[in-house]
């Protein structure tokens, strides 16, 4: 069986998830796995050394600090919308407090 090397693709379900346990991002969301290649930037160096050596259905929780994952808190990334701003579209009705969203700016 191979195992995670180096200059693996590596094919994973992932559940990332904040202090208190809350999910902040889910490739079960989407209903099927995240595929990225070893070293591509995708993920942190800190999170890849933690799944070399894993194995086809291994299972492993990694903990990371906030630099060694995305970063830490800036408050000029957090914005408040109203609500009316999400009628007619798929989030509508399905807003709760402290629900993350990922928005893309104009740029990218």
């Amino acid at each position: 069986m191979k195992s995670v090397q180096a200059n693996s693709i590596v094919t994973m379900h992932f559940d990332l998830r904040l202090k208190d346990g809350s999910v902040a991002e889910s490739s079960r969301n989407i209903g099927q796995p995240m595929t990225f290649a070893m070293g591509d930037g995708t993920f942190s160096a800190q999170f890849e050394s933690a799944i070399l050596g894993l194995s086809c259905g291994d299972k492993k929780k990694v903990m990371l600090l906030p630099q060694h994952a995305f970063g830490q808190a800036h408050p000029a990334n957090v914005f408040q919308v109203p609500l009316s701003k999400f009628h007619g579209t798929d989030l509508e009705g399905k807003l709760e407090i402290g629900l993350i969203v990922n928005f893309a700016q104009l740029n990218g």
